[in-house]
């Protein structure tokens, strides 16, 4: 049976590319709202930097949760 953390992050890995979807469509309907046409095409580009930063920080955070459980077990089956 999987941790209560080990569900927290497959949870957070599977939401990741929503909440970058959301974050650009956030950031790319509050720019049209201020200037219009080319404020949404400005809004996307801010948000999409702005989601890359964002989600790929937590999607390393995430890989390196995962090589270090994987180091772990090989650790522990070359012990035994």
């Amino acid at each position: 049976m999987a941790s209560l953390n080990e569900m927290l992050a497959d949870l957070v890995s599977a939401w990741n590319a929503l909440l970058a979807g959301f974050i650009v469509l956030v950031f790319a309907l509050i720019g049209a709202a201020s200037w219009g046409g080319l404020g949404f095409i400005l809004g996307a580009i801010i948000g999409a930097v702005f989601a890359t930063l964002t989600c790929g920080a937590l999607a390393i955070i995430i890989d390196i949760r995962r090589l270090l459980k994987k180091i772990v077990e090989a650790d522990a089956s070359a012990a035994s």
